[in-house]
């Protein structure tokens, strides 16, 4: 009999990272913790772009990827929120958003709720440097290659 490893829900923040070696989709990076690791977690991001695009150099603009957060019921009445900014396909990667952080199962009991934040929108001169860096372009179902 195979006895299920309890999962252990946690906050913190992610990033859906262009895969290089897979055209439209993303790799999902987190990190436990507060929102203000955002900047921490993002010198991460900017060298595996670095990496897998094969590029000198990387903006460090934190905004131009598509992002989120997942927040506790202490800090918010009730359930568990993963906040974005509705910049990619959420219905593609929210079981592994859920994993990621330990939700699975309070998901299935409906304790967790998927929110639209501005907060955690792509800004639009900072999408614009790093589509430029990577020469690629943010569509809502995922990216692609310029030209």
């Amino acid at each position: 009999m195979l006895i299920k490893k309890a999962q252990h829900p946690r906050p913190g923040i992610f990033y859906m990272v262009p895969d290089a070696k897979k055209p439209g989709k993303y790799i999902l990076v987190s990190e436990e913790g507060s929102e203000s690791l955002h900047l921490y977690l993002f010198d991460h991001v900017t060298k595996m772009l670095e990496r897998s695009f094969k590029k000198i150099s990387v903006s460090d603009a934190y905004t131009g990827v598509p992002r989120g957060r997942v927040i506790e019921p202490s800090l918010r009445q009730g359930d568990w929120i993963i906040a974005h900014g509705n910049d990619f396909a959420l219905n593609e990667y929210r079981s592994d958003i859920l994993s990621e952080f330990g939700l699975s199962d309070l998901d299935s009991m409906g304790k967790v709720r998927f929110e639209v934040d501005p907060h955690e929108k792509m800004g639009v001169r900072e999408k614009e440097l790093i589509e430029k860096d990577l020469g690629i372009v943010y569509t809502r179902e995922g990216w692609k290659k310029k030209g």
